[in-house]
């Protein structure tokens, strides 16, 4: 579970990424509509957010800038993990962190397909169900993504899957059982965003 703290921590997070990007927005009566096809590449902003997260317990707040096809984003995340993603019975594990992502978007310049890597910190705690047993650490992943983004004016939906690497964990033992650290695990998730340039 995460703490009340850690929300509030996160919360301001957010709004700080949120101004990082509200402060690339256009100004001076530049129009608010998106780039047109036939004009010339640029510079991109974008903040977008996991509605999956928040669903279970998290919190979801990523902020991108890009450059023609390419783009790179910062994020802060956190989850409850669900039971039915959880990878061993009689555990609950939950995680907050931080995150890079590198993308390109071989078709469309910020549209359509793209294919990226990414790289995240995460403090995971796995407690046992039996009792007041609790592992806490640091676990830094390194990840695959692909997906689609779906432009809606300047809004975008962007279902992707993640295939994450957790880079040295090891199984954790509490209460006589063992929580599996698994190998490589893959996740769909779906992000909410707007584009700001």
């Amino acid at each position: 579970m995460i703490s009340r703290q850690n929300k509030y921590k996160y919360t301001l997070l957010g709004g700080a990424l949120g101004m990082l990007a509200l402060s690339a927005a256009p100004t001076h009566g530049q129009d608010a509509g998106p780039r047109a096809e036939n004009e010339p590449s640029g510079f991109h902003a974008d903040a977008e957010i996991d509605p999956l997260a928040y669903i279970f317990a998290g919190n979801s707040v990523h902020v991108g800038l890009g450059y023609r096809s390419l783009r790179v984003s910062l994020g802060a995340f956190a989850l409850d993990l669900p039971d039915f993603l959880e990878p061993s019975d009689g555990f609950q594990t939950s995680f907050h962190g931080f995150g890079v992502k590198v993308q390109y978007f071989p078709f469309s310049e910020q549209s359509g397909g793209f294919v990226g890597v990414q790289a995240d910190l995460a403090h995971n705690l796995i407690q046992s169900e039996r009792s007041a047993a609790a592992h806490r650490e640091r676990q830094v992943s390194l990840g695959l993504n692909l997906g689609w983004r779906f432009l809606l004016g300047r809004f975008y939906v962007t279902p992707w899957v993640l295939v994450n690497y957790p880079v040295g964990a090891q199984d954790v033992e509490l209460d006589g059982m063992t929580h599996n650290a698994g190998g490589l695990f893959p996740m769909p998730t779906l992000h909410i965003g707007y584009r700001f340039l």
